[in-house]
């Protein structure tokens, strides 16, 4: 298993696990970190992995390659896993599974519009608050929680600030108002983005996507633990793909209890006048079963070559 991570130098390396089977069980190993500043495309790196199996002498023994769905790894043609393959025919390519879940995850919800506005919103709240010590200890008096931060590449992570605004919202709502009432104290900065979230953390449409995804991503966690553990047994993780698969899809249900929640803490949403003249409650379920449609239709694809 190889991944590309960077050392508090800001210096790209190459980490490189080897996955094996012993008496005791199946085993992961750590060897050991590559400098890989000097040429990260695909036949250098493919190289290096060579290399590695030559020195460790297991190259026989190699069966599989793992690695994220980076282009320069996993193409068919010209990858690391391509070139690997010429020279190793029976180390067969997996896509890390809990990766391609983020992939599921991230894509799904960023073809909707008020998706990728809502998500965006959710990381700068988070990072509000990282970048100001001031900020940072005010949210700590008030939510008695950190909002955890948050990367592009892992889900999981949005995840838990989803998990953390949803259950910190009323808390999260008074250091915005604590900020605003008490602007003499706070930078202009600080102030403008307080009052600006203020209004996004009682808007109907945030407080619904934010249920929404907080149903989801407690089904979705699960899942992602799974397809994270060593004694990974293929056949059990596609079963669990397809019990997530079905589970999404029985996410609809829950609209009229997300919808009234929300409408209980919130009132009414305020009612656009739209295209198609659809009444409000109308469009918010048409928004939550597109977002539930888009991730299950990202399932069935991004998983459909693993189950092949």
């Amino acid at each position: 298993m190889v991944d590309e991570t960077t050392d508090v130098s800001n210096t790209p390396q190459m980490s490189l696990v080897l996955r094996y089977v012993t008496d005791s069980g199946v085993k992961e190993r750590f060897f050991r970190f590559e400098d890989v500043t000097s040429d990260k495309r695909a036949e250098a790196v493919a190289a290096r992995i060579l290399a590695f199996f030559n020195e460790v002498g297991c190259t026989s023994k190699v069966v599989a390659q793992c690695y994220d769905g980076a282009a320069v790894m996993a193409s068919g043609l010209h990858g690391v896993q391509a070139r690997v393959k010429e020279a190793i025919p029976q180390a067969l390519f997996v896509h890390c599974f809990a990766h391609r879940l983020n992939l599921v995850m991230s894509q799904g919800a960023a073809k909707i519009r008020g998706c990728k506005i809502f998500f965006t919103h959710l990381s700068g709240l988070a990072a509000f608050f990282s970048r100001s010590p001031k900020r940072a200890k005010l949210l700590d008096d008030i939510c008695q929680r950190r909002l955890p931060r948050v990367a592009p590449t892992r889900w999981a992570y949005l995840s838990r600030l989803v998990n953390t605004v949803y259950e910190r919202r009323e808390e999260l709502q008074e250091v915005f108002a604590h900020i605003v009432d008490h602007h003499e104290e706070f930078d202009a900065d600080s102030v403008c983005c307080a009052d600006g979230y203020v209004n996004l953390m009682s808007s109907f449409e945030f407080r619904f996507l934010l249920a929404t995804f907080n149903s989801i991503f407690a089904h979705s966690d699960v899942l992602f633990d799974i397809l994270q553990t060593k004694e990974l047994d293929m056949q059990f993780c596609l079963k669990m793909i397809s019990d997530f698969s079905d589970t999404i899809q029985r996410e609809k249900l829950s609209f009229p209890a997300i919808y009234e929640e929300t409408v209980g803490e919130n009132g009414e949403p305020g009612r656009r006048q739209a295209r198609a003249q659809v009444d409000v409650r109308t469009r918010y379920q048409q928004l939550h079963r597109g977002i539930i449609d888009n991730l299950h239709t990202q399932v069935r694809d991004r998983f459909k070559t693993m189950r092949d």
